[in-house]
């Protein structure tokens, strides 16, 4: 639920456009479809709630205006978001699953 990821994302998207950004964001030439899956919003309570909501709103307008650019070339799919497991716990399962000779995070 990264809201900076989402700008630089939608900046990315604007590549052809006028930019005023030092080091403007941009997709590689050959990119066919960019897929995000937003994560989980983190501990619940009212406070992160109300800001968990507010950041989500944020992503999906943010989402929408990314979406609307694809239209010149590249897709973009916004996957459903899904309570994943804590980072660290991620992480460190693909490590072990790669020492072991599979794929870890590459599956």
């Amino acid at each position: 639920m990264a809201v900076s990821f989402a700008q630089e994302l939608e900046e990315a998207f604007r590549c052809d456009e006028e930019t005023t950004a030092l080091f403007p964001s941009r997709l590689p030439p050959h990119v066919e479809c960019v897929v995000v899956q937003p994560g989980s919003p983190g501990p619940a309570g009212k406070l992160t709630s109300a800001i968990s909501l507010k950041r989500e709103q944020v992503m999906n307008e943010r989402f929408a205006t990314v979406k609307a650019l694809a239209t010149k070339g590249i897709k973009f799919v916004v996957m459903e978001g899904s309570e994943v497991e804590p980072l660290l716990e991620t992480l460190k399962r693909d490590w072990v699953d790669r020492l072991e000779g599979s794929e870890g995070g590459w599956a």
